[in-house]
């Protein structure tokens, strides 16, 4: 079951939105006319499942479907550069 969690993201000012499912540890963002994405990853520090950090995968809704892995991320509050300018889907899941 996921529930929304805009405070993993920038939230509406920013038109980041986010859903969060503690039992598959995943966290799936949309945003929408931006070229970066804030990660309040900071919250999952404490928990045993995320110890290991979190991996990115990036999807840009406006072109041909593809997956940008942005890689491994500590988990901390920080904002990550997409490269372009878009509407995103974001898939952040523990390592």
């Amino acid at each position: 079951d996921m529930v929304r969690a805009n405070e993993f993201t920038g939230g509406a000012a920013q038109n980041q939105y986010a859903l969060y499912s503690d039992a598959e540890d995943r966290l799936v963002i949309y945003a929408e006319d931006t070229d970066t994405i804030e990660l309040n990853l900071a919250q999952l520090a404490g928990d045993p499942d995320w110890a290991g950090g979190a991996r990115v995968i990036a999807v840009n809704t406006e072109g041909a479907y593809q997956e940008i892995d942005l890689g491994t991320v500590d988990l901390t509050d920080q904002t990550i550069d997409l490269g372009a300018n878009a509407d995103w889907a974001i898939d952040v899941t523990d390592i």
